[in-house]
């Protein structure tokens, strides 16, 4: 417990050192929004939203544990949906010019930002899963990870 506590001072102190070299103009902390994507909405909350001297915002999204040596197109769906809420011109219709993780462990980051493609790509693939979400299709996919999962007891494919 006491090396946890440690570890996280460690990596706060690191992030403010961070953060004083160039302090961000930070427009909004744990922002919620609800963005319509067909018939359905999405609800969510964005880490932290900053101003840019252009007045673009970039979204910062902060990861516990170390950063990854590149990110998967999955890796990039939360932040790619932040980016729709905030240039939905029915939410906040700003331009979004970044989009940061941030991995507190180690202190790097990722940053990207995504194209009008991209961003239609998703809007295509979260509605798919909506769908078969709501026609209950979720085939097993028995692995490692069963041992973990509420439903092992009861399941036919589970891998124990």
């Amino acid at each position: 417990m006491e090396k946890n506590k440690d570890r996280g001072r460690k990596v706060i102190k690191a992030y403010w050192e961070v953060l004083s070299e160039e302090p961000p103009k930070v427009q909004a902390v744990e922002q919620s929004f609800n963005i319509k994507l067909g018939d359905y909405t999405l609800f969510g909350y964005i880490d932290r939203i900053d101003e840019l001297e252009n007045e673009n915002y970039a979204i910062v999204d902060y990861k516990t544990g170390k950063a990854k040596s590149e990110l998967t197109t999955e890796d990039k769906e939360q932040l790619l949906i932040y980016q729709m809420a905030i240039e939905d011109p029915r939410l906040f219709n700003r331009k979004v010019e970044k989009l940061i993780f941030y991995y507190l462990e180690d202190g790097k980051a990722h940053e990207f930002v995504g194209s009008e493609d991209d961003k239609a790509k998703l809007e295509k693939s979260l509605l798919e899963r909506i769908e078969k979400i709501k026609q209950s299709d979720f085939p097993p996919k028995p692995s490692m990870l069963c041992k973990y999962c509420d439903f092992n007891k009861i399941c036919d494919f589970a891998k124990l």
